[in-house]
């Protein structure tokens, strides 16, 4: 009866710390400082389009932006297709230090799952194109 008691303890806290785990929030490049981006490339799913941002003004106004969204996990991503932008964040030493998926207008992608927040990314979807636009 003991054993019992201990193995369905067990279970219910690893049931209970999955939830908390699952619906805890998420901040895409909290800890990141603009001045540590020396560039963003980014792909475009949509058209197939690249460019790179190397401009110091628009790498920190995309990454505050990013940063002032919370999102939670909204479910698995693995074997789906299709792609909005695909941010990737390169250090000084061009080493990738972060890369995700802008998919809509209020979902990132950053396999295994897809994170969502009850704003959106209208913003920086918006000023990506204009710089798409004029790459």
């Amino acid at each position: 009866m003991k054993k019992a008691l201990t193995i369905l303890s067990v279970a219910v806290l690893a049931v209970v710390l999955l939830f908390v785990w699952l619906n805890s929030e998420k901040i895409f490049l909290k800890d990141t400082s603009p001045d540590s981006i020396s560039v963003i490339e980014v792909r475009n799913g949509q058209t197939g389009g690249f460019f790179e941002i190397k401009d110091k003004n628009d790498i920190s106004y995309i990454t505050e932006s990013i940063k002032s969204h919370s999102l939670k996990k909204s479910g698995v991503s693995l074997f789906r297709l299709g792609t909005g932008y695909t941010l990737s964040f390169y250090d000084e030493n061009q080493k990738k230090t972060n890369e995700f998926i802008i998919n809509g207008d209020n979902l990132i992608r950053k396999d295994p799952f897809f994170y969502k927040t009850d704003d959106n990314f209208m913003d920086i979807i918006d000023y990506l194109s204009l710089l798409e636009a004029y790459m």
